[in-house]
């Protein structure tokens, strides 16, 4: 029997996390206020790194450092624009991450 053709509304397979991936990312969330900068940043398509200061009671240095580390975990994205910073949710890595966990 022939392979059934891949469509554009077949989603694409998943590339499992690695096990550092997923301790990185479990480290990241582990955070209180790392997690809540996660959900603030998923509330939207791209949020300015500025808009999480007006929120978080978090001194500029630390959301900074929270940021990074949710960048290093591949959760977020972080692009320059302008003078600023925008942040994005990197959907493609939460969701292979709650997938491995929906496995256990």
């Amino acid at each position: 029997m022939p392979a059934k053709p891949r469509t554009s509304a077949t989603p694409e397979p998943r590339t499992p996390l690695t096990d550092a991936q997923r301790q990185a990312i479990t480290h990241a969330i582990a955070d209180p206020s790392r997690f809540a900068i996660l959900q603030q940043i998923a509330r939207q398509d791209q949020l300015p790194c500025t808009a999480l200061t007006a929120h978080i009671t978090l001194s500029p240095a630390t959301i900074s450092h929270h940021t990074k580390t949710l960048q290093e975990a591949g959760l977020i994205d972080m692009a320059r624009a302008g003078r600023g910073v925008s942040l994005t949710l990197r959907r493609d890595m939460w969701n292979a991450y709650l997938q491995q966990l929906a496995e256990l």
